[in-house]
């Protein structure tokens, strides 16, 4: 009887995801399948599992179009980290949630001191800190010492790699770490061939791509040092982001070492490189 009412829901579910899912409407008529073609258990078998990639690049068709069910979700924005008093007044709001945890969100030592103050007002028993870095890629002395102070009153860390959990421990001995992989970004559109990626971007052939902000930890100046053996091998390099360090110095590099086949794109075309190249 239990099994039964179970299947029921089921079918209504598969029913419903037909009708109003985009993806599993596309995906059901794809393979011939229809709601009304699951008569037991073992039918379940022709509609093909969803896979990492599906989500990746079919999410926002993953939707029930009918569900009025939306995220309730108010975000305040509180703190001028130049603004001390915004600090405690910052404090005093999450303390009138009354929250079980708190997560900061940590990105430079620029935000030390702001942060340690808001976190000793705090009185929730739980203060997590998410690390995109633990220490920047371009660090100066007084980082550690900074940084330090920013995790005193930390109870447990996140972090993206095996590097920053060894620069925690160093900075909080005992503090516990846990490393979750940085996830995949899920924010580009609709995939183009690579034919046509290339022709957007004016490259052709074999290209190696230089993505993301030009910075000078990045190194890419070992890349052009090293270049001329590529190019003699008819690649082209592709730089593309946006310069924080000084775009001048690489141009000169460029000349100096009589490089050929490299073009520049200052703006990143996510849709295209990210997806085809």
């Amino acid at each position: 009887m239990l099994r039964e009412l179970q299947f029921k829901k089921l079918a209504a579910v598969i029913a419903h995801a037909c009708d109003y899912v985009p993806f599993y409407r596309k995906r059901f008529k794809e393979i011939g399948f229809l709601p009304g073609d699951l008569k037991r258990l073992e039918d379940l078998e022709k509609i093909p599992p969803v896979s990492r990639q599906d989500v990746i690049d079919y999410h926002r068709e993953m939707v029930d179009k009918k569900s009025k069910i939306r995220p309730k979700v108010k975000t305040i924005y509180t703190i001028n980290t130049l603004n001390p008093i915004s600090w405690t007044k910052t404090a005093k709001k999450i303390n009138e949630f009354n929250p079980d945890k708190v997560i900061f969100q940590w990105v430079s030592p620029f935000f030390s001191l702001c942060f340690r103050i808001i976190s000793s007002l705090l009185r929730a028993k739980k203060i997590v800190f998410l690390c995109h870095n633990v220490i920047p890629h371009e660090h100066t002395r007084l980082d550690n010492l900074l940084t330090r102070m920013a995790f005193k009153n930390a109870t447990s860390f996140y972090v993206h790699s095996e590097e920053d959990k060894k620069n925690t421990l160093k900075i909080k001995a005992n503090a516990r770490v846990e490393v979750v992989k940085h996830p995949l970004y899920n924010v580009f559109y609709k995939k183009v061939s690579k034919k046509e990626a290339q022709k957007k971007l004016g490259v052709s052939g074999k290209v190696i791509l230089f993505f993301g902000l030009v910075r000078k930890y990045k190194r890419l100046d070992s890349v052009l040092e090293n270049w001329k053996k590529y190019e003699d091998q008819g690649y082209t390099l592709l730089i593309a982001g946006k310069f924080v360090a000084n775009k001048r110095r690489y141009e000169y590099m460029i000349r100096k070492l009589n490089l050929n086949n490299i073009k520049i794109r200052i703006l990143f075309y996510l849709n295209f490189l990210l997806t085809s190249l």
